[in-house]
């Protein structure tokens, strides 16, 4: 998970009535607005793969933010492949036993930040059964920009890849942080951390992003 400095005021929306829940769903009762994964009208009519170590990295929802691009799917595949090259580079000289990494398989929903009905902030509905759910000392929600979850391999981040055409360095930290997780868990680095692993998970995740230039 990331969160950072960005509209860390941003308050919880109230729940308007079952308007709210039909909003943006058309397959009736057969949707759940708590799915976490996308629902199907979420979901892009094609997914889109990364090409080389990111081959098995699909993009399956891109909501708003101009959509999917060329120039934005590009900046996606360069984080992603960089990520996979740094990734055993970064624990050379530390006590883990690191597996080559192969068939690298995730799934990214890129999707607005606010917290809005199925949006990375809402835990009302989509994220209410997200881990570490915290407030500011005014109680209003701390807003994430990025979230792995372990159990589907999927990254869901917030959607400004790009600012005026080029690439946001803030979401390339989020990017390569929430692959960091990804890999992690799905290579066994995760499980080899001593005392509280996901304090040191977490810990780790910005000590790689800084390993790599993009800061914490």
């Amino acid at each position: 998970m990331f969160n950072g400095d960005y509209v860390h005021g941003m308050s919880i929306f109230k729940l308007i009535g079952p308007l709210l829940i039909l909003l943006g769903l058309t397959t009736g009762a057969a949707a759940n607005p708590h799915s976490m994964t996308p629902l199907p009208n979420e979901e892009l009519s094609q997914s889109l793969s990364l090409t080389n170590a990111c081959s098995k990295v699909n993009i399956v929802e891109w909501r708003q933010d101009g959509g999917p691009n060329e120039i934005a799917k590009n900046k996606l595949n360069a984080i992603c492949n960089k990520v996979i090259g740094d990734f055993p580079r970064f624990f050379k000289n530390k006590e883990y036993n690191v597996t080559p990494i192969e068939n690298f398989t995730q799934s990214v929903s890129i999707i607005p930040i606010d917290n809005g009905f199925r949006n990375l902030n809402d835990i009302i509905f989509r994220f209410s059964t997200r881990s570490f759910i915290e407030y500011d000392e005014n109680g209003d929600l701390i807003t994430i920009l990025g979230y792995h979850q372990r159990a589907t391999s999927f990254i869901y981040i917030y959607n400004q890849v790009l600012i005026d055409g080029k690439l946001n360095k803030q979401f390339r930290t989020v990017f390569a942080h929430e692959l960091f997780h990804a890999l992690s868990y799905q290579f066994g680095i995760f499980y080899q951390h001593d005392g509280n692993k996901n304090e040191t998970e977490e810990e780790m995740a910005q000590d790689f992003t800084e390993f790599m230039g993009y800061g914490r």
